[in-house]
């Protein structure tokens, strides 16, 4: 379901230094644990949007859900890198549309920021406009972003449903258009193009259909309507037009490209819903190269597509990995007593094996329903005999193997009895080898022997102590209790290995000790419990009777941030391992023991695995 960068698989290992130093009046019990490292890949993607092609041929990529902009050669090759989520100057909040000046100068429409950047065409900043409002010059969700030849630059203001033109720095100069479904109306414009001779073509996205307009806004032609014909629109997103005037549109709903005249006459289309060569899932930026290429955010596939004028597959870059080595949504982590980690990489239906430095050792597994398949896997747990556990969570099974992959057994259906279950998804073993899953769908927890037999069930739906909302993660203490991540009332529940309540703590909230959507759960050797809160972007420490001790990580693509961690685990050596899901790699953080707070300092080498 995802590629990689030239079709080359690589897996990249970042070993960091750390400079411990100690924090006056901290506690030992409170030290904020130094980030080790990260596994994943420059020239991956999470859902990219905008794409640009320069003069010179390279081709800039508003990488949207990593906050940040990468820039390649025509064939792929990683030039540049710039940005991080943030509001400052050269930081994005979900950029989505970008273009490229006959000079250079590369201009993002930063989305949530409600703004445009203006930077060198290696990244350096250069200028800003715009701002949060409906008042000229004022933004609402900029989505796309075109350069005439004559160097006016063209936003589509999708929150406020019209277009603003902008000289090149940014000094407005006209606007048009307003919410509607007629002519120079709009619902929620994304995608604009100039074409050669300067006119303003653009996608309306609800309408499904494109618009057509001189440089100061009056209307030419408009085309399309909803449905998946010849030349009608679905979700319509990105638009380009090449130097001969054939407009190139991103169907998105339709999972295609197609081609046009410049008054919106049917040529061409390609694509289909897919993850082969040349098929798409929601495609949404389209740029066309000075030799005429045509080059595609492939959005749902994590990568960049790149064709002929007549839709000919040429090439393909990017994911977010599915080749050995690589993560496309991890979830399900767990340690082996030897230091293996395990990953459930859930969006490729497969397991991993790591050494605890990142190096790929196994993996096993693809998408379906008999033994050694899965569909989206999620929890993961080793037994005391190094036996494998794993939560088949889209099968609502269990399937067991051995530390090398050897299936050993599989037990679980879909339903409500004993033994079954409804999208299972964390997963504990206890010392005895009781294995206890958390019965999402069911808001419950059931407890099996290791070979599968059903041996007990606590809670249900609700509120009361010992009733969950959509339960989530699982852990087991060293004492042999039991804690469950309830990830829709937003806290953190502990019960005996039997299922008698214990204690419970956590609410909604950014603060210490809460919680926004909490998912997944580890127990350190010495009873302190890690949650991976994860639409606050961060881990906490607590803990076994759950008073709040530590927490970091904030939102971004940096070492030591995280895109919603959904899991977690604790090695024998107290390294904390998490799967920073939406960064589609795992993090590695250890305490240092013998002095306080330890601070990251820059990576010091990468290792390539070919």
């Amino acid at each position: 379901m995802r590629y990689t960068v030239s079709r080359h698989c690589r897996v990249v290992v970042f070993l960091c230094c750390t400079l411990a130093c100690l924090l006056p009046g901290m506690a030992l019990s409170q030290q904020i644990p130094a980030f080790v490292g990260h596994w994943g890949n420059d020239g991956q993607f999470s859902a990219p949007w905008g794409i640009a092609v320069g003069a010179d041929g390279s081709v800039y990529v508003a990488d949207t859900w990593n906050h940040r902009i990468q820039k390649f050669s025509a064939s792929g090759v990683l030039q540049a890198k710039w940005g991080s989520q943030g509001s400052d100057d050269g930081q994005f909040d979900l950029p989505s549309g970008i273009a490229v000046d006959a000079d250079g100068s590369v201009y993002v429409a930063d989305t949530a920021n409600n703004r445009i950047q203006k930077f060198s065409s290696s990244g350096v900043f250069q200028d800003k406009w715009g701002g949060e409002g409906s008042e000229d010059g004022q933004l609402s969700a900029p989505s796309g972003i075109a350069v005439s030849p004559n160097g006016s630059v063209y936003v589509a203001d999708l929150g406020n449903h019209r277009i603003q033109k902008f000289s090149s720095s940014g000094v407005f100069q006209t606007k048009w258009g307003d919410e509607g479904s007629g002519d120079a109306q709009f619902s929620s414009p994304a995608g604009i193009a100039v074409g050669p001779e300067g006119s303003v073509y653009v996608t309306d996205k609800i309408n499904n259909c494109v618009q057509k307009f001189s440089s100061s806004g009056e209307l030419q032609a408009k085309w399309g309507s909803n449905g998946w014909g010849d030349g009608q629109l679905s979700y319509v997103a990105g638009i380009a037009v090449g130097a001969d005037g054939s407009v190139y549109v991103a169907d998105q709903g339709n999972h295609r490209i197609q081609k046009f005249s410049p008054s919106g006459v049917f040529r061409a289309k390609w694509g289909n819903n897919g993850n082969g060569d040349g098929q798409f899932s929601s495609p949404y930026g389209l740029a066309v190269g000075p030799d005429g290429s045509i080059y595609v955010t492939d959005s749902g596939n994590d990568r960049i597509q790149k064709f002929a004028s007549s839709g000919v597959f040429l090439a393909k870059w990017g994911s977010d990995g599915s080749v050995a080595g690589q993560l496309s949504a991890p979830y399900g982590l767990a340690v082996g007593a030897d230091g293996s980690v395990y990953v459930a990489d859930s969006s490729n239906h497969r397991i991993q094996k790591f050494s605890a430095s990142g190096v790929f050792l196994a993996k096993w597994g693809s998408i379906g329903s008999g033994a050694v398949q899965f569909y989206t896997p999620d929890g993961l747990a080793v037994g005391p005999d190094g036996s494998i556990y794993v939560v088949d969570s889209g099968n609502h099974r269990i399937q067991k193997f051995s530390a090398s992959g050897a299936f050993l057994t599989r037990w679980g259906s879909a339903g409500v009895g004993d033994g079954q279950f409804s999208s299972p998804s964390g997963i504990a073993i206890g010392p005895d080898g009781s294995v206890y899953v958390v019965d999402s769908g069911n808001h419950r927890i059931q407890q099996f022997s290791a070979s599968g037999a059903f041996l007990a069930k606590w809670g249900s739906e609700g509120y009361s102590t010992g009733q969950f909302s959509s339960p989530s993660g699982i852990a087991m203490g060293p004492d042999g209790a039991v804690y469950v991540v309830d990830r829709g009332h937003f806290s953190v529940q502990k019960f005996s290995s039997s299922g008698v309540f214990l204690a419970k703590w956590g609410n909604w909230g950014s603060g210490d000790g809460q919680f926004n959507r909490p998912s997944g759960i580890a127990v350190g050797a010495d009873g302190s419990v890690y949650v991976a809160d994860t639409e606050n972007h961060r881990i906490q420490q607590f803990s076994a009777s759950g008073e709040f001790l530590d927490k970091w990580g904030s939102e971004g693509v940096g070492a030591g941030q995280f895109a919603s961690p959904t899991n977690l685990a604790v090695g024998t050596d107290g390294s904390v391992y998490v799967a920073d899901t939406g960064n589609d790699r795992i993090s590695v953080f250890k305490y240092d023991e013998t002095s306080g707070v330890s601070a990251f300092l820059p990576s010091l080498h990468l290792l390539l695995l070919q």
